[in-house]
């Protein structure tokens, strides 16, 4: 395993700001936008990577983190994530591709009642912009954006 190529240009610390949209509220209460940080690290040997990012709610700072793993052989990619506010009751393991691009993309699972939700996380370089991505993909596959955090670096 190893960490795909976009995170070695991506490492270190970056702020911005986050979007939250919760598409069940008014329309006029269903986007809010706050402070964000993120910082993404990398062991020694740089066969994982720690994203940790912070961002607020109704006031109260959130954090989440994504624990990064790929495969240079087979480009196949791994994420952990847990979040203290999306997905604080387990950590939901997301799967995807290393596609040598300026982004990277999995997808996961969780359990909504008795039917089975997605949620895709992507991380992409855009210029000196990093964007940070997350989507709710319905039982019938309609997806509805829940996350778009832009960061430039600290």
């Amino acid at each position: 395993m190893a960490v795909p190529k976009f995170i070695h240009t991506a490492k270190g610390s970056w702020q911005g700001t986050s979007r939250l949209h919760l598409s069940f509220l008014p329309p006029e209460e269903r986007i809010t936008e706050s402070n964000s940080s993120l910082k993404i690290e990398t062991d020694e040997r740089e066969n994982f990577a720690t994203l940790t990012y912070y961002w607020y709610h109704e006031g109260q700072r959130q954090q989440g983190t994504i624990l990064l793993c790929g495969s240079s052989e087979n480009k196949n990619l791994q994420m952990s994530w847990v979040d203290s506010w999306h997905q604080n009751f387990a950590i939901m393991n997301l799967e995807g591709s290393d596609t040598a691009a300026q982004y990277i993309q999995a997808k996961g699972n969780y359990s909504g009642g008795d039917e089975i939700w997605g949620w895709s996380i992507r991380l992409e370089l855009q210029g000196d912009n990093l964007i940070l991505s997350m989507d709710n993909h319905s039982p019938n596959g309609e997806s509805e954006w829940a996350v778009q955090a832009s960061y430039i670096r600290d």
